[in-house]
């Protein structure tokens, strides 16, 4: 059995010491630049005392090596060893929000490093795994890596303030049995396998399990009854309309990488286009994770249909690739007229249109794997 480790002395030291998000850390592990750029100024508009980030898994890791490094520095007294390649780490990292695909390094290898790791600084330290797939398997699947949230895309800044307010403010013992460490899971016992299940007729101890009580600092982040007040909720808002722009900027250029690998696919016979698949399938991961957040919900919903088409409803046909191209054209509608909302009649019709196409498409498939 691993030991966990405690770093008593700097909790100790640090105990007390965060009252609020003011004296918070928090890293920001995200590969799309601008959700990078939003998550970062929702959480200074929340009040986050310091925010770090990261570009996916593998730099983020990096940077949590370095911060343990100075920790074990400062406990040291030998303040020369805290530097890293990577310039000056924060001293601690107080939580983790990380987006799931990522390369190189996704969100669940972070996670699975933080928590099983033994470089890692801190298992204790609150995870809020973010995902535009938020499918119930995808869901206990990282709440079993040890999550301690899991927040669907596209988020709303409140979602995003409640959900770090409740994870500086949890006070669960962790668990470590079976191939699990994290918070306490008791609250779902069904979910659980037979080795990990803590059954009422055996003992913890039988079965293998052990509690660790996190130190004092991550035990109580917040005092109870503190949170994000409406004034700060209204800034958060603020912040993402003087980002609707932006939004839209960036959405444009994703949609001309979806122009490119489309034209690109249509060069190359049906055996040769995984990988332009592949590509339009992540451009349409990230299309939908942002589009509700900034008021333009109608992009989520036709990115999620991009996606189902281009990763699992079809085959790499041309007629595949004919339908992938109304999506982009859909979208591109969107941008153009600035259907936010549901884009009212003109929404309602680019989804009737786009339904009837799969369902056109569905049918030749069907017809052609029939019998004759």
């Amino acid at each position: 059995m691993r030991t966990v480790k405690t770093p008593r002395a700097r909790f100790a030291k640090l105990a007390g010491a965060m009252s609020d998000f003011e004296q918070a850390t928090v890293l920001v592990v995200e590969d799309n630049a601008m959700a990078r750029r939003l998550l970062s100024a929702v959480l200074r508009a929340i009040g986050v005392g310091r925010i770090a980030t990261a570009a996916n898994g593998a730099e983020a890791i990096r940077l949590l090596r370095a911060v343990g490094a100075r920790e074990r520095a400062a406990e040291d007294s030998l303040p020369d060893a805290a530097e890293s390649a990577d310039g000056d780490p924060p001293e601690r990292i107080d939580a983790v929000i990380s987006d799931w695909v990522m390369h190189p390094g996704d969100g669940e290898s972070l996670l699975r490093w933080i928590r099983r790791h033994p470089d890692s600084p801190n298992r204790f330290v609150p995870f809020l795994m973010l995902s535009a797939d938020a499918d119930p398997p995808r869901v206990r699947r990282a709440r079993d890596l040890g999550a301690s949230a899991f927040i669907a895309k596209p988020f709303t800044a409140d979602t995003v303030a409640r959900y770090l307010f409740t994870a500086l403010a949890d006070a669960r013992r962790y668990v470590e049995v079976g191939g699990y460490f994290g918070p306490d899971r008791r609250k779902r016992p069904a979910d659980l396998s037979e080795a990990e299940r803590r059954d009422l007729d055996r003992s913890d101890r039988e079965k293998g399990v052990r509690f660790y009580v996190p130190p004092q600092l991550h035990e109580r982040r917040l005092a109870p009854g503190e949170g994000v007040d409406a004034q700060r909720l209204m800034a958060i808002q603020k912040v993402i309309e003087q980002r609707a722009d932006s939004f839209v900027d960036w959405t444009k250029e994703a949609l001309a990488r979806l122009d490119l690998e489309i034209d690109s696919a249509a060069k190359r016979p049906e055996s040769e286009r995984r990988a332009q698949f592949s590509r339009i399938t992540l451009i349409a991961h990230e299309l939908r994770g942002q589009g509700t957040t900034f008021g333009y919900p109608l992009i989520s919903a036709l990115s999620k249909g991009l996606q189902e088409v281009s990763a699992h409803s079809f085959d790499r046909s041309d007629a595949t690739l004919a339908l992938i191209r109304d999506h982009t054209r859909a979208l591109k509608q969107v941008v153009r007229d600035r259907l936010i909302g549901d884009g009212g009649d003109a929404g309602r019709q680019l989804i009737a249109d786009l339904a009837t196409r799969r369902a056109e498409i569905a049918g030749s498939h069907g017809a052609e794997s029939a019998p004759g």
